[in-house]
């Protein structure tokens, strides 16, 4: 598995993280659990293990902001990116620090992985 390009992936993301079309589905995710609208709702929805992996994160919520959770679903490494500390539809809430922490954590999660360290 390599992670050296983002793609722009235009259609069902979804359905191309679920065909093994890509090594990695990348997902930013909020720090309470709640997956209820927009690609998140669909993540909750079709992608149960990346949910449940969100649900069973074994760091509290409120220190969850720049870490990130992780599955593998049908050999697609599949994450959870903490980088929205709550919910609103009202207005945008990434934390684009805290993007960026949840993407080095991603890296520092993919290199233990591939040394089977974890």
């Amino acid at each position: 598995m390599t992670l050296n390009k983002i793609i722009n992936h235009k259609g069902d993301v979804i359905d191309a993280a679920l065909s093994g079309e890509y090594d990695a589905f990348i997902h930013v995710a909020n720090c309470l659990n709640i997956m209820n609208a927009g690609v998140a709702l669909q993540v909750r929805k079709r992608i149960p293990e990346l949910y449940q992996a969100d649900c069973e994160f074994h760091i509290k919520k409120e220190h969850r902001l720049g870490m990130c959770s992780s599955v593998v679903v049908n050999e697609t490494m599949m994450f959870n990116l903490y980088a929205q500390q709550v919910p609103d539809s009202s207005s945008r809430q990434l934390n684009y620090g805290s993007l960026v922490s949840s993407l080095l954590a991603l890296c520092w999660l993919h290199l233990m992985i591939v040394f089977k360290l974890v």
